[in-house]
């Protein structure tokens, strides 16, 4: 909320918001890791997508 407060992102619904951002971090890597598509991620694989979904949440919620 600070974020937009601040002018910085917009969106309505901080629900909305939090939705699209987790979407963007977890996308369907749950369901590849419960099929066994893919392993644990390590420390810095979480960072890195943390990093990038806030990236791709900024781009989606600029003005």
């Amino acid at each position: 909320m600070q974020a937009r407060d601040r002018g910085q992102l917009h969106f309505d619904s901080v629900i909305d918001a939090l939705e699209l951002y987790l979407g963007l971090l977890v996308g369907d890597l749950q369901i590849r890791r419960v099929i066994g598509r893919v392993s644990q991620p390590t420390q810095a694989e979480m960072a890195q997508r943390s990093a990038q979904a806030v990236a791709y949440l900024t781009t989606l919620l600029k003005d």
